[in-house]
């Protein structure tokens, strides 16, 4: 009877991890294309990230919050790049899917209040520090 209930929490979404952000490694991965990359840029919200900006994240499912970072491509490069990203003590690398906008959509988390994000795709890199979850540089 027990085997029942459980099944049900789960599908109801009451079980562990519900209503949790994955990834970006995990949801859009693929396998990376041969690419030319000649820069990046960090974006969140539909802006580029500059100094005393709130920090680029959202909530996570469990009210968590995640780096949540529009990376944007310039180059010469298929539908999937590799991307190395360390955000605090996160770190993650693989291929991720490019959006039609030309833009590489990161999602990693939890992150503390202080972190710093470093963003590698093809040889390009983008660097940005957080303190009290506001950008503090950005190059």
């Amino acid at each position: 009877m027990r085997r029942i209930y459980l099944i049900l929490a789960l599908l109801a979404g009451c079980g562990p991890g519900a209503g949790s952000t994955a990834s970006s490694f995990a949801v859009d991965s693929c396998t990376p294309q041969p690419a030319t990359i000649e820069a990046i840029q960090l974006w969140h919200d539909g802006a580029e990230l500059s100094p005393s900006a709130r920090a680029p994240t959202a909530s996570g499912g469990q009210g968590l919050p995640m780096a949540d970072i529009d990376v944007y491509v310039w180059g010469t490069f298929g539908t999937c790049v590799p991307v190395d990203a360390k955000l605090g003590r996160l770190h993650e690398s693989g291929g991720l899917k490019v959006t039609s906008g030309q833009r590489v959509h990161l999602v990693m988390g939890p992150v503390d209040p202080d972190f710093d994000i470093d963003v590698t795709v093809g040889t390009a890199q983008a660097h940005a520090t957080i303190r009290n979850y506001h950008v503090v540089t950005v190059n």
